[in-house]
């Protein structure tokens, strides 16, 4: 043992020591090398695909999917715009995300292109509220990707009033509404008319509606 270590003074420390030598490390390493090539030498090659598609299937579903003539009715409109409002401006974590007018080209491209996947010719609202939600997804992972608490705030007292007044405007189907009904509206939710005229005043600058003070009346522009 002494021998074969340069540093004896290492094993001079311990009453006993074991020493295990392999001198036929060679021809074993060769046995397990032949056992491996030979088992797999003649065995015909697999091909594991985990149940995923070939490329070439997928790529004739494409192409056919892509020729489907898909129209988009007129009332999903309403839902597309109204999102648009809702994602116009976000506040998070003190954070202002910009949506500009690009937002509703691309919820309505890839509403379309959800529809064409499915071979239909209209696009159905949960393709719509598909689109939106991968959107949304793509906006978080681009602004929190580093934040896991990152979370869209849509809980802001302005945007509750602002829901308040599209969901009337939704429900009688008008454009204009009247100013005192809104107060009223408004404050039976609670809220101080201080909390209205800063819901009123911020999308007006975002030209979600307009203010006709004589006529007592908002009117939705989008």
């Amino acid at each position: 043992l002494e021998k074969k270590s340069e540093n004896t003074d290492l094993y001079k420390k311990f009453d006993l020591c074991f020493s295990l030598n392999n001198s036929d490390v060679k021809n074993y390493d060769r046995k397990v090398a032949n056992y491996i090539t030979e088992k797999y030498k003649y065995q015909k090659k697999k091909t594991i695909n985990n149940g995923l598609l070939e490329k070439k299937t997928l790529e004739a579903y494409l192409n056919e999917a892509s020729k489907t003539r898909t129209f988009f009715p007129a009332k999903l409109f309403d839902v597309i715009t109204y999102n648009y409002v809702i994602s116009k401006v976000q506040e998070t974590d003190g954070q202002i995300i910009l949506s500009n007018v690009k937002y509703i080209f691309t919820i309505f491209r890839l509403s379309l292109s959800l529809a064409q996947l499915r071979f239909q010719l209209l696009v159905s609202e949960s393709d719509v509220q598909e689109a939106i939600r991968l959107v949304e997804l793509s906006k978080k992972n681009s602004y929190f990707s580093e934040n896991k608490e990152g979370e869209r705030k849509n809980s802001t007292t302005q945007n509750k009033i602002y829901n308040l007044i599209r969901n009337v405007s939704y429900r009688e189907k008008i454009l204009s509404l009247d100013l005192f009904s809104i107060e009223k509206l408004t404050l039976s939710h609670g809220y101080s008319r201080l909390d209205l005229i800063e819901c009123l005043d911020f999308f007006e600058s975002l030209s979600v509606w307009t203010i006709s003070l004589t006529q007592g009346k908002i009117v939705f522009l989008v």
